[in-house]
């Protein structure tokens, strides 16, 4: 059987229909390639944002948990701290990455919550894309969205040409 690495999103914007491209790698890079359907709609590279999507749906392989922290989202500042709160940034220097904190101490003001409801979520963090605190990864996810599977579980080979035809690598399993 054939299949076509599907175009995908770099990056991925939630939300909207995303521009998509042929996936090109650099060295260092790979595709995910999986036979079914992505679990937010298209192709994508990661970046240090993504593993936010993982408290929605649910990726197999699971996606990589290195998000940019939320202390570099959030830096903190004598002007931020009197705006949100001392408590407020003690708080986010204890967040682990690629989590919202679901439980908030009493300690919090009312436009802190505000303000991590914001901005430690997929959509909040690819805000800063602009500002340089996200980064591409080497991974790409890459979803065929067929309803079977398109390689067997064992003995079968892999061959992966690039646009012009040529054999870029095989892989026997």
């Amino acid at each position: 059987m054939c299949a076509t690495v599907p175009l995908a999103a770099s990056p991925f914007v939630q939300g909207v229909v995303n521009s998509v491209d042929t996936i090109t790698l650099s060295a260092g890079e790979a595709v995910l390639l999986t036979s079914g359907t992505s679990p937010v709609g298209v192709s994508f590279r990661e970046t240090t944002c993504t593993g936010y999507l993982s408290q929605t749906q649910r990726f197999s392989p699971p996606l990589s948990n290195a998000c940019t922290r939320p202390s570099v989202l959030l830096p903190r500042s004598p002007a931020k701290e009197a705006q949100y709160g001392t408590s407020c940034f003690d708080l986010i220097e204890r967040l682990p990455q690629c989590t919202y904190p679901t439980i908030m101490p009493s300690t919090i003001t009312p436009a802190c919550r505000s303000m991590l409801t914001d901005a430690l979520s997929y959509g909040g963090c690819m805000r800063s894309y602009e500002q340089g605190a996200v980064k591409h990864m080497n991974t790409w996810r890459a979803y065929q969205s067929s309803a079977n599977e398109l390689w067997g579980n064992s003995h079968d080979t892999l061959v992966l040409l690039d646009g012009y035809g040529r054999i870029v690598t095989t892989l026997s399993y």
